[in-house]
């Protein structure tokens, strides 16, 4: 049957010129070498493809130049092919374009070339060929061993298909002390991938430059939750009073990430200034953000955050109650006897309703410190 697939190959049918390439690779002959080379040359990519299966096998040098061509062809798949063949022909004229196809801006194409070059034993010379290597083999963060050369490749790899190459290429970039690395960074801002734009803020946060603070400030208004809050915790840690205006309505955002967020951004910013709208988190219904508020009322050392804390000692939560007992200890050693602290009177003896016991307590005790009568309530007739 060979006299007939290579018949087959001469069919103005490119579906039928498949098929008799695929038949001739199952059964190699080397009569057939010439009638693949020229299938290599076929009008039909699929055709030409098809070939490059094959001819590997034979190990023809002839096959270089045609399947130098399909390397360039503008399809990936065709040129992944290209790869592999290369690879398979085992020829030394294989090595220097598979290492060039290293750059290549597809993902698959890069991945075949590296493993091509691998199974031909070629060992990388530079640094930018290591790096070059171990991004097409999908080690990222092994491409950093070479430092500054491992930015051009990890970039191209942000251009990826694949979901974790990606996410793994803006880790990787973020160990590289390099210029280019922030402004691949404010692109990535943009990705329509919100995750990868997570990890994009994580990054300019790390790299620290002010120049990232007005793109991070418009990040804050993605619809995406978890973005906005990454955005203010980047914000926090750029440590850029410009974004406290910015910041200020996200203590209403509907996320309690997004909340805890701007209360710690606000905390670190400005705790003095932003003192109102940090006691505002103390009656948020999330306990963290209530931890938050109170640590960046501590953190403000202003005694006029005593009228805040009083009231979170009847906090639902005993941790936090003896979290507020003991900032206030700490803001004032005196705290129970200043006017601030008895504004909250009115509250304290409200509590003493509470029909937890441990809050009743609590009421009861501060009440007693400052001097003030205790009520009578039926509830209360176990404590007097």
């Amino acid at each position: 049957m060979r006299w007939w697939n290579l018949l087959q190959l001469k069919s103005k049918d490119a579906s039928t010129r498949r098929k008799a390439i695929t038949q001739l690779g199952k059964e190699p002959f080397e009569s057939a070498v010439e009638a693949l080379l020229a299938a290599l040359q076929d009008p039909d990519g699929e055709v030409r493809q098809t070939a490059a299966d094959v001819i590997g096998a034979y190990r023809n040098k002839n096959a270089l130049p045609p399947l130098l061509n399909l390397l360039r062809d503008p399809k990936p798949e065709f040129r992944e092919t290209a790869a592999e063949a290369l690879a398979a022909t085992s020829l030394p004229g294989a090595v220097e374009p598979l290492a060039a196809t290293l750059k290549d801006a597809v993902a698959g194409v890069r991945w075949k070339a590296a493993k091509g070059l691998d199974a031909l034993g070629w060992q990388p010379e530079t640094p930018a060929q290591k790096a070059l290597r171990h991004v097409a083999l999908g080690e990222c963060d092994r491409a950093t061993e070479a430092a500054t050369a491992a930015v051009d490749p990890l970039i191209t790899a942000l251009q990826d298909r694949t979901f974790h190459k990606r996410h793994a290429a803006v880790d990787a970039l973020t160990k590289v002390a390099d210029p280019r690395v922030f402004k691949a960074m404010l692109q990535v801002l943009s990705d329509e991938d919100l995750q990868l734009r997570a990890r994009a803020i994580d990054s300019l946060a790390h790299i620290g430059d002010a120049r990232a603070v007005e793109p991070l400030i418009k990040a804050l208004k993605v619809v995406d939750p978890y973005v906005r809050s990454r955005a203010a915790e980047a914000l926090m840690q750029l440590g850029d009073r410009r974004a406290m205006d910015a910041l200020k309505p996200l203590l209403k955002d509907s996320s309690w990430e997004v909340r805890l967020a701007a209360i710690r951004a606000l905390g670190k910013l400005d705790p003095v200034e932003n003192l109102e709208l940090l006691a505002k988190g103390l009656q948020d219904k999330d306990r963290e953000i209530r931890e938050a508020s109170l640590r960046a009322l501590q953190k403000s050392g202003d005694l006029r955050a005593i009228e805040y804390i009083v009231p979170a000692l009847l906090d639902e939560q005993e941790a936090l109650r003896k979290m507020a007992l003991s900032i206030l200890r700490r803001l004032d050693p005196q705290w129970q006897n200043s006017e601030l602290a008895r504004k909250s009177i009115p509250s304290l003896r409200a509590a003493c309703k509470n029909l937890d016991y441990k809050v009743r307590k609590v009421a009861i005790d501060v009440l007693a410190e400052m001097g003030e009568p205790l009520p009578v309530d039926p509830l209360l007739s176990g404590l007097l």
